[in-house]
């Protein structure tokens, strides 16, 4: 069983390779223990953000709009660089969102034009 590290329980620094600006540590789904990108795969990106989008409630017509804003992304050069990721549908207003491969738990990131993001607080890290 591998242990793990939560973003909440670390600082940035400790995340960040500082001569090359890549993950520090493997990245594990949030839930199971499927690992979604190996040390040294993406780089960091310091583009404050957040995730928004509308979800639909079953059985219903209602939606529920979802909103919440993440410290930094990890950014992919494409979907090649990924061990383990799910990449939904689009939605209504065309955006994409990563999840785990193994127990689809997401959104942990998502697609914007040419980018793979993966939020830093939505997944979990190698001790």
């Amino acid at each position: 069983m591998v242990e793990y590290l939560l973003y909440s329980d670390s600082s940035k620094e400790e995340l960040i390779e500082k001569e090359n600006n890549t993950n520090s540590r493997n990245i594990y789904c949030p839930v199971c223990d499927c690992i979604v990108l190996r040390k040294n795969a993406v780089t960091a990106n310091e583009t404050k953000d957040e995730f928004s989008t509308t979800i639909p409630l079953p059985g219903s017509n209602n939606k529920v709009n979802f909103s919440e804003e993440t410290p930094f992304f990890w950014e992919a050069k494409n979907q090649f660089t990924f061990e383990n990721v799910g990449v939904s549908k689009s939605t209504n207003d065309g955006k994409r969102y990563l999840s785990c491969a193994d127990c689809d738990f997401g959104p942990i990131g998502k697609i914007e034009n040419t980018k793979y993001l993966i939020a830093a607080d939505r997944v979990r890290y190698s001790l």
